[in-house]
């Protein structure tokens, strides 16, 4: 028995049905306009008004976020000031230390350096690792990372023919 069948065989229903032919045409009419007008009153109360307060908080929102983002472009050099203050500029030296840091750890994690360059573009270090141990390169990463706050910025990474080796390509920045 499908859905609109047990609806059908419901009392209520069967007793709603017998009641609506027991009336007058025009009384028939009168509820099939107070059934229409029942249902736009939901549809009214239901949607339209749940849609204009979803609406009118949506508004309310986005003056909001025009109103941050209006501040944040006043401030946009102070800001942008105080954020190049608090990184320091990367130097010759900086960068020396960071290679320097970069070839130590490497050699303590067990991981040979197939090449490894500045980059001027990042202001990192470009790693090259050949056919190295996924695992070993991987804990030497953790261990910049944790260790050293070295964080990788770019990585290509090629499955070789022997299960677990691979050669990694890196940008890694401080």
């Amino acid at each position: 028995m499908n859905l609109s069948n047990q609806f059908q065989a419901n009392s209520l229903v069967l007793e709603a049905k017998q009641r609506y032919m027991a009336l007058s045409s025009r009384d028939q009419i009168a509820v099939k306009l107070l059934m229409i007008l029942l249902v736009f009153v939901i549809a009214y109360f239901g949607i339209w008004r749940g849609a204009q307060g979803y609406l009118a908080e949506a508004k309310l929102d986005w003056q909001s976020e025009k109103q941050i983002f209006q501040e944040l472009k006043e401030h946009e050099v102070k800001l942008r000031q105080i954020a190049q203050q608090a990184r320091p500029n990367i130097n010759d030296e900086d960068e020396q230390s960071l290679l320097t840091l970069v070839g130590s750890s490497a050699k303590q994690s067990g991981v040979t350096l197939q090449r490894f360059e500045p980059d001027s573009s990042s202001g990192g270090v470009r790693v090259t690792l050949t056919e190295v141990q996924f695992k070993q390169a991987i804990g030497w990463l953790y261990t910049l990372s944790e260790s050293h706050q070295i964080n990788v910025d770019d990585i290509t990474i090629e499955k070789q023919s022997e299960a677990g080796i691979v050669n990694l390509r890196l940008t890694l920045t401080d």
